[in-house]
């Protein structure tokens, strides 16, 4: 009985990416640069359409030593981040911030910077953020992101470099009642009086309801040691947040000095002397005596 021969393997034929890449090598050994970009993408399209990212990878590796384009490098950093290589596409993301920063290419360098900062959100990479969004004039959410790393640097007492960032932010908006908190809770901490005074006039001028304003005016008093005048103004905060809770719209301390002149005597909840202890002028004049009073933590 005869037996059938095996058949002969057949020769192995290119796939389209190999072949897209044999005439791109060959452009570029030729000197034809603009027809070797146009086939090597093709060639990373096709293997991205394939779902072979690692491949699609070093294609675009390729294209990247020939064409400066930090669109190039950024899709590097998506593929990277798509294989769950996230270290490494947030170096590639960094990088391009930096470099497109150098060259003056600002709405590249922010691109780049929501990348980094999405892929691995350090602090460090928040703060370049927030500092590219404010160099764009997207003010509001600048100030978001330089809030953030504020508190945290705040928190974890670096305090020059939340003074840097409570300046910069003030900077961008006057009125950002949570960075006005944080600057009078350092100053208070340093026993800073002349600087929480200036705080909280400007947290009453934007926030006048603002707890933060009540309690920063009665640690002043009690860091210069009027102890009195803190308590009332504690006893006015608990007031006013009874009156928040039965809904009964507060008096804004700013206007209490017009109603204090109209008020009823018989009333025994006087307005009067909480005005004067509202009334945080006078304190610039005995700020030295703070140097002798108790800690204000420990007197609260």
């Amino acid at each position: 009985m005869s037996v059938k021969p095996a058949p002969m393997p057949m020769p192995s034929q290119p796939s389209v990416i190999d072949t897209h890449l044999l005439h791109a090598d060959h452009c570029v050994q030729t000197g034809q640069l603009a027809p070797a970009l146009a086939l090597y993408r093709t060639a990373a399209a096709t293997a991205e359409s394939q779902g072979d990212f690692a491949r699609a990878l070093g294609i675009h590796a390729r294209i990247s030593r020939l064409d400066p384009d930090p669109s190039v490098r950024l899709r590097i950093g998506e593929l990277l981040r798509h294989a769950g290589q996230n270290a490494q596409a947030a170096d590639v993301f960094e990088g391009v911030m930096r470099e497109e920063g150098r060259a003056n290419r600002c709405a590249h360098a922010l691109v780049a910077a929501r990348a980094a900062y999405d892929v691995d959100p350090t602090p460090t990479r928040r703060w370049q953020l927030g500092e590219l969004l404010a160099h764009q004039g997207h003010h509001a959410e600048a100030v978001e992101h330089l809030h953030a790393c504020a508190a945290v640097e705040l928190e974890q007492n670096r305090l020059r470099r939340f003074h840097m960032l409570a300046r910069r932010i003030v900077g961008l908006a006057p009125q950002h009642v949570p960075t006005l908190r944080l600057m009078l809770d350092a100053f208070l901490r340093a026993r800073d009086v002349h600087r929480a005074v200036a705080v909280i006039r400007s947290l009453r001028a934007c926030a006048p309801e603002d707890p933060a304003v009540f309690e920063g005016v009665a640690e002043v008093f009690m860091a210069i040691g009027k102890a009195e005048a803190a308590a009332e103004t504690l006893r006015l905060l608990a007031q006013r947040s009874r009156a928040r809770a039965d809904g009964v719209r507060a008096t804004p301390p700013a206007v209490v000095p017009a109603i204090a002149e109209r008020e009823d005597p018989r009333d025994p909840s006087t307005l009067r002397e909480v005005t004067r202890v509202l009334d945080v002028a006078d304190l610039m004049d005995v700020a030295p005596r703070s140097r002798r009073a108790p800690p204000i933590r420990a007197a609260v």
